[in-house]
């Protein structure tokens, strides 16, 4: 597995994992219309290439293909994480997020936040974050809730 920096040519390929892993990835977890609602975010391309441009974000691959991505601001919010339907448990979430880690420890944040969904609340529990609050938002007119999770001082110099 190999993580670099997104361009814009990847920008196709983050779009379908995207809304693919939403529609199946997440589909245990939240409704028909909260993974359409969702999975509609794929739509803005200018908000993506804004992400792209102004924060830290990396794509995996395997074999040539993205099997995942991950984005931090440089404020050490974690806004994206994501693994292809294909790539599930084979550590790409686990790579990605070692990444983000290191990242934030070069700049010196004092820690790192995510707003998470309720799919993926195991998975930062795993990697050393603590629930900081549930709450509801609305997106595109449907209610999800969301956890915010911190995790302190991320890596060791």
């Amino acid at each position: 597995m190999e993580t670099r920096r997104a361009t814009f040519q990847d920008l196709g390929e983050i779009l379908q994992l995207f809304a693919g892993t939403i529609q199946t990835v997440n589909a245990a977890d939240y409704t028909e219309d909260q993974l359409n609602a969702w999975s509609s975010g794929a739509s803005n391309q200018e908000g993506w290439k804004n992400r792209i441009t102004e924060q830290y974000f990396l794509v995996a691959e395997i074999n040539g293909v993205i099997a995942g991505f991950a984005s931090i601001s440089f404020e050490g919010y974690i806004d994206l994480i994501f693994v292809h339907k294909d790539y599930q448990r084979l550590g790409v979430a686990k790579r990605l997020m070692h990444e983000m880690e290191i990242f934030a420890t070069k700049k010196a944040l004092p820690e790192i936040w995510s707003d998470v969904s309720i799919t993926a609340v195991p998975f930062f529990l795993k990697s050393g974050f603590e629930t900081d609050h549930q709450y509801e938002k609305t997106f595109n007119g449907v209610t999800f809730r969301n956890t915010i999770m911190r995790k302190k001082s991320v890596l060791p110099l």
